[in-house]
C-alpha cells in the first residue's frame, strides 16, 4: 500500500504530526486507564464490574489499533521496506516495545528530510 502523495517537506511535516499526536493519545489513554480506581464508581455488582473491565481492555485495543495504523501509514510513507513496517506493526502494541517503532519512523523522517533538502 503506498500512500498516493509526493514527498515533500510539508507533507512529512503533516504526516509526523498526525504520527505524533496518535502516539500521545496512545500513551494519555495507558495512563488514566491504569490509574482509574473502579471503587470511584458505584459499582455494585459482577455485572457491572465486567462492563467496566471489558470499556477499559476496549479503549486500550481501539487506542493500540489506531497507532498500529499510524506506524503503517508513516512507515509506507517513509518508503520503509516491507519486512521492517511489519516488524513495527508486531513490536507496536506491546508497552514499552513501542518505542522502537515510534523512534524509528521518526529517524526515518529526519533522514528523508535530509534527502529532500540535499536535493
Amino acid at each position: 500500500m503506498k500512500i498516493n502523495k509526493t514527498i515533500t517537506n510539508e507533507t512529512l511535516t503533516e504526516e509526523r504530526q498526525l504520527f505524533v499526536y496518535g502516539f500521545i493519545v496512545l500513551v494519555l489513554i495507558g495512563i488514566v486507564l491504569n490509574n482509574v480506581d473502579l471503587s470511584l464508581f458505584s459499582i455494585d455488582t459482577q455485572e457491572e464490574i465486567d462492563k467496566a473491565v471489558m470499556f477499559f481492555v476496549a479503549a486500550t485495543a481501539l487506542g493500540k489499533i489506531i497507532f498500529i495504523y499510524l506506524v503503517f501509514r508513516l512507515s509506507r510513507f517513509l518508503e520503509n521496506p516491507i519486512w521492517l513496517t511489519i516488524i513495527y506493526c508486531i513490536l507496536t502494541p506491546f508497552p514499552l516495545l513501542y518505542l522502537i517503532p515510534f523512534i524509528g519512523v521518526l529517524v526515518g523522517v529526519r533522514n528523508k528530510r535530509k534527502l529532500l533538502n540535499e536535493k
